[in-house]
């Protein structure tokens, strides 16, 4: 919706202070994360783990449920693991 805080990454245009972007590729920042983290997020790894906490299990992490992730050291198992403790609103 407008006024909400997004983050996106794209090969041009991802350093300019304005720019028009679909609203498919903008990742919404939820309340109370930085938008220093949520930009840095945005990085290969946080993209990653993004999509297979979010979309590649349709549904499958439900609030409340304990899922397991494989390599937890990784920088995207990091991210996996954060991401899956606070899952999108």
């Amino acid at each position: 919706q407008v006024g909400d805080v997004v983050v996106y990454t794209q090969p041009t245009c991802s350093y300019a202070e304005y720019t028009a972007v679909a609203t498919s590729a903008v990742v919404p920042v939820p309340k109370g994360v930085d938008l220093e983290i949520a930009v840095a997020a945005m990085g290969i790894q946080g993209m990653t783990a993004h999509y297979l906490v979010s979309d590649a299990p349709a549904g499958l992490i439900q609030a409340g449920e304990w899922c397991l992730i494989y390599s937890v050291a990784s920088g995207t198992g990091q991210w996996a693991a954060q991401m899956a403790k606070c899952p999108a609103e």
